[in-house]
């Protein structure tokens, strides 16, 4: 290793942590357009904004085969208050806020998801694998 090379190598490492630290602000926090997302057990999708969501919130009670639970969703984000399952994962999973994280009960065949953007309008593609 050459005398400059340590400086160099030292930029290089603190633009990546830079870069990481960014990265994960930005697509980690809540706020800037997200939506909930809930899935029911038959197939049936409701999509909720962020305003509505963060302006005072809400809950929904959702049926599922075992029982259903109940989803409540706040400036605080989004949690599981009480499901009929027998193993209470969903409830134990706790607060969702930022994009990308989910909150699933198998046994109901229910999940809730934070998404950024508006998403596609319906009957619209999300994106096309080859």
């Amino acid at each position: 290793m050459k005398k400059g090379d340590g400086g160099i190598l030292l930029v290089i490492v603190a633009l990546a942590l830079l870069l990481l630290g960014q990265q994960r602000l930005i697509g980690g926090q809540s706020g800037a357009g997200l939506r909930l997302e809930i899935s029911g057990p038959a197939g049936e999708r409701w999509v909720i904004t962020e305003g509505e969501w963060l302006a005072g919130g809400g809950s929904r009670t959702l049926a599922g085969p075992a029982g259903g639970l109940t989803l409540v969703y706040g400036p605080e984000g989004v949690y599981v208050m009480a499901a009929g399952c027998p193993d209470q994962n969903c409830v134990q999973a706790g607060v969702i806020h930022r994009a990308g994280q989910s909150l699933v009960c198998a046994p109901n065949r229910i999940s809730a998801r934070l998404l950024r953007g508006g998403g596609a309008a319906e009957g619209e593609l999300d994106g096309v694998l080859r």
